[in-house]
C-alpha cells in the first residue's frame, strides 16, 4: 500500500470522526449548525482561504529562489507544497520533508541544498507562529504586554538571523542524517548559510500567512461569534498557531489529529462557550483537511503529467 494511498485513507478516516463530532455537538449542544451553511460570510470565508494556499505557495517560491536560486514556477511550488501537505498524515512527521526532498532532487537540487532550505522553512514557521500568539494573545489580554511581546519580537528577529548558525546546526544535522538514511546515500555535512533578505520576506508572508488563517476560520464559524466578532476573531487568529505547532511537535499524532483540537477548545473556551469552542475546533480540522486534500490532489495531477526532472544542480547562497 502506497503511502500516498495510506495518507489518503487516514483523511477519509478524520472526516468521517469530524462528521461523527458534528452529530455530538448538535445533538447535546444548544447550537443551529445549518448557520454555518447559512453563514452570511461564508464568501469572505472561502476567499480568505484562498489566500491562504497562495501564501503557502509564495513564500515556498521565496525560499527556493532566494536560498537556492531555484526559479520554480507556480504550479511547480505548489505541487511540492501539496505533496508536504499530504505527507504530514503519515505518522513521523518527516514524509513530508522527504517527499518535497524527493522532488527537488528530480529537479537537479542537491540533498544538502534541499536540506537547508526545509530546515529554514520549519524555523521559519515556529518563529513567526510564536510571534503573533504571542503579540496577539498579549493585546488581548494585557495590551501593555502585548507591546513588550511586540517589541521583543521585532528586537528578536535580527537576533535569530545573526546567530542562525549556531541555532540551526544542530537541526541542519539531524535533518541531513534522516533524508540521507531514507535517500539510502552517504550523509554530506554542510553549514547552514542563510539569505538574509529571503529570510525577512519569507517571515513577513508566514506572519501574514498565520493572520490570513485566523481570520478565514473565525469567518467560517462568523454566526457563533457574530456578537463581538473581532475580538473574537483575534482570539481565534492568536489560538491557531499554537494549536499548529503544537500539532506538529507531536509526533505520534498524523496531522497533529487530537493535540490541535484539544488546544483550540482548551484556549477558546477560555473566553467562548465550550460547545462553540469544541465546533471551532472540529471546523477548523474540516478546513485543514479539505484544504490539504484539495491541494494534495492538484500536486498529484501535476505531477503524473510533468514527471521530468530539470537538469544540473543548485546551491543555496553564501551568507550574505
Amino acid at each position: 500500500m502506497s503511502r500516498t494511498f495510506k495518507s489518503l485513507l487516514f483523511i477519509a478516516l478524520l472526516l468521517g470522526l469530524c462528521g461523527a463530532a458534528v452529530a455530538l455537538i448538535s445533538a447535546f449542544a444548544d447550537l443551529d449548525l445549518t448557520t454555518l451553511w447559512r453563514n452570511p460570510a461564508l464568501l469572505p470565508a472561502l476567499a480568505t482561504q484562498l489566500l491562504v494556499a497562495l501564501l503557502m505557495v509564495l513564500v515556498w517560491r521565496v525560499l527556493l529562489h532566494s536560498q537556492l536560486r531555484h526559479p520554480a514556477s507556480w504550479f511547480d511550488a505548489g505541487a511540492q507544497v501539496g505533496m508536504t501537505l499530504l505527507g504530514k498524515y503519515i505518522p513521523g512527521k518527516i514524509w513530508g520533508m522527504v517527499g518535497r526532498a524527493m522532488i527537488l532532487n528530480r529537479r537537479g537540487v542537491s540533498l544538502g541544498a534541499t536540506t537547508q532550505v526545509l530546515v529554514l522553512e520549519q524555523v521559519l514557521t515556529l518563529s513567526s507562529g510564536i510571534a503573533v500568539s504571542g503579540v496577539l494573545l498579549g493585546f488581548l489580554w494585557f495590551p501593555n504586554l502585548g507591546l513588550l511581546f511586540l517589541a521583543a519580537a521585532l528586537l528578536a528577529l535580527p537576533l535569530l538571523v545573526a546567530l542562525y548558525s549556531r541555532i540551526t546546526g544542530p537541526l541542519l544535522r539531524l535533518t541531513t542524517r534522516a533524508l540521507a538514511r531514507q535517500f539510502a546515500i552517504a550523509q554530506t555535512a554542510e553549514l547552514p548559510t542563510l539569505n538574509r533578505t529571503g529570510f525577512y520576506q519569507a517571515f513577513a508572508g508566514y506572519t501574514v500567512y498565520w493572520l490570513s488563517s485566523g481570520i478565514a476560520l473565525a469567518l467560517h464559524v462568523y454566526p457563533y461569534l457574530a456578537d463581538d466578532w473581532f475580538t473574537h476573531a483575534v482570539l481565534v487568529t492568536a489560538v491557531l498557531p499554537t494549536a499548529v505547532l503544537a500539532g506538529f511537535f507531536a509526533l505520534w499524532a498524523p496531522g497533529g489529529i487530537g493535540v490541535r483540537e484539544g488546544i483550540v477548545v482548551g484556549l477558546l473556551s477560555l473566553q467562548l462557550p465550550l460547545e462553540v469552542a469544541a465546533l471551532i475546533a472540529v471546523v477548523f480540522r474540516v478546513v485543514c483537511i479539505i484544504t490539504d486534500l484539495l491541494i494534495g490532489a492538484l500536486a498529484l495531477a501535476y505531477f503524473a503529467r510533468h514527471p521530468e526532472s530539470a537538469a544540473g544542480e543548485t546551491r543555496p547562497l553564501e551568507q550574505s
